[in-house]
């Protein structure tokens, strides 16, 4: 399935600390987490951190088992503890002085982890400890809330009450109150199971990805589900307090040929004003000559769940490669209402040790880019993020290697940071116009991005063509669904499209005497 090279991707870089510390831009880098020195084989899941009354607690899990570990601000060490016995780990939200966490354990003939919570006081002991087998709760790292003294963990579940198949995965939710009580457990059917003796038997795969919370105190689930034969879509399902559903929702970003995913590492926010959510994830949208892009991406989502805007972060696609990945994490918003997403190109990579955190208004322009440079790290794979008040920190966490000047490989560590500021910013202006003499040759500029159906863009070609010319717009299957004449304004060529335009990504093809001269993308969004 489509999901494996994901999980392989992490599983490249494997957590065996190393102490070292950055003094560079970083105010501070630590690999030596949970004891495991110069390790090349310890295989660790490193999901997620939690900050609380400046200290910062992470957790992960190894083939030794799941961990917590508690730094000051400034990185100080002040406890790590193993859990019971189960291989993966979580904190969660808070609870009175304490930690409320939750782990799992390989359940055997299934896909995931069977569910464990934890209440930890703020040492880090163990106060109580509940297990619920029945419960399929994989990336338990991602998804937990809380209100109202209860604690609600969403995951995969066991499929009961549903009437579907048990091979596949559903998503579910559990709520349990402070003591550790199980309140209640729902299942929710999966969106593309059919029932009755007239579909046979299939695994369908549905990921529940982020838990968020919804208007009139209920609780919106979203994950991606395969809704084709082969291609996934995002799925939202909002429920109530009591976990009763109130409706279902497909989103498609990109239409419903992409392939959309979220991933472990992609986020989903409730915005603060509550005009809507905010998601980011992966997709796949083109296949030129057998070569395919994933391209990270950033969409806004109404009240109704509707796509309000959607920003797409390019993954350039090197010469002679067949493939190409922009990795990107989770969104989080300023103060301001602007938003700040993770992002970094797994291949191609020209400085591994470099990440960067895009900033984008509230309507979705890219207005700056700011990159983080690890100096603990060779080639550093940020996994969860958040930006702390002040907007102008970051903490950061996932998995590294460190290598020696020739290269060798030294480790493979787990890795937490703290960035006061980035090594290098670009800022994005709003382009008005564009000098020809400024355009790469047979490149094209086009704004603005993205445009609307029935605009006018904007082509700005690097050889002016001294007339009219063709375009046209090809589908991601590289279909003609326009052809337009482009007359020249200034220099460009304003080009009208079609009023009936569907929302998505195209090929912008120019054509001179029918001869293609240049080309490029164009994302359409709704009006």
């Amino acid at each position: 399935m489509k999901t494996a090279w994901m999980y392989g991707l992490w599983l490249l870089v494997v957590a065996g600390p190393l102490k070292l510390y950055g003094q560079g831009t970083g105010n501070w880098e630590r690999t030596d987490l949970f004891g495991n020195v110069n390790s090349l084989n310890v295989s660790s899941q490193y999901f997620n951190f939690l900050i609380r009354d400046k200290a910062i607690v992470v957790s992960g899990g190894s083939s030794g088992g799941g961990y917590w570990a508690k730094y000051t601000e400034r990185g100080q060490l002040l406890w790590q503890k193993r859990t019971r016995g189960p291989s993966l780990a979580a904190a969660g939200p808070a609870w009175r002085d304490g930690i409320f966490a939750y782990g799992g354990t390989a359940a055997r003939n299934r896909i995931g982890v069977t569910g464990e919570y934890y209440w930890l006081n703020g040492s880090g002991d163990t106060l109580r400890v509940r297990a619920r087998p029945t419960i399929v709760t994989d990336h338990a790292g991602q998804h937990a809330a809380t209100r109202d003294g209860r604690y609600y963990i969403a995951g995969l579940g066991d499929n009961s009450g549903t009437g579907q198949t048990p091979v596949s995965n559903h998503f579910s939710l559990v709520c349990l109150d402070t003591a550790g009580v199980l309140r209640w457990q729902r299942n929710y059917l999966n969106p593309v199971i059919r029932l009755g003796a007239q579909f046979p038997a299939a695994v369908a795969y549905a990921y529940l990805r982020r838990i968020v919370e919804a208007p009139r105190r209920g609780w919106l689930l979203l994950g991606d589900a395969q809704r084709d034969s082969v291609n996934y879509q995002l799925y939202a399902l909002e429920v109530d307090s009591g976990g009763q559903p109130r409706r279902a929702r497909w989103i498609e970003p990109f239409g419903r040929a992409a392939f959309v995913q979220m991933f472990a590492s992609a986020g989903a926010l409730r915005l603060r004003n509550g005009s809507g959510y905010v998601v980011s994830g992966q997709a796949q949208l083109d296949s030129l000559g057998g070569r395919a892009r994933t391209h990270g991406f950033v969409a806004r989502l109404d009240t109704a769940l509707r796509v309000v805007w959607r920003t797409l972060i390019e993954a350039p696609l090197p010469a002679g490669s067949a493939t190409a990945l922009q990795f990107t994490g989770g969104v989080q918003e300023a103060a301001d209402g602007s938003l700040r997403v993770l992002t970094f190109p797994v291949t191609p990579r020209p400085a591994p040790n470099e990440f960067e955190v895009l900033h984008l208004s509230a309507q979705g322009r890219l207005t700056r880019r700011d990159t983080y440079c690890s100096q603990a790290l060779t080639a550093a794979l940020p996994q969860s993020w958040q930006l702390l008040p002040g907007d102008s920190t970051i903490v950061v966490s996932g998995q590294g290697r460190q290598r020696s000047p020739t290269g060798q490989l030294l480790a493979q560590p787990a890795w937490l940071a703290s960035f006061e500021r980035p090594c290098r910013s670009q800022f994005v202006p709003v382009v008005s116009a564009v000098r020809p003499g400024a355009v790469p040759a047979g490149a094209v500029v086009l704004y603005p991005q993205p445009a609307a159906p029935g605009g006018t863009v904007r082509l700005a070609l690097a050889r002016p063509l001294g007339g009219a010319a063709r375009v046209q717009l090809l589908d991601a299957l590289g279909r003609a669904v326009a052809a337009v004449a482009a007359e020249p304004v200034g220099g460009e060529l304003a080009v009208a499209l079609p009023a009936g335009l569907a929302p998505g990504l195209y090929a912008v093809r120019v054509l001179a005497a029918g001869r293609p001269v240049a080309t490029a993308r164009l994302l359409v969004q709704a009006p």
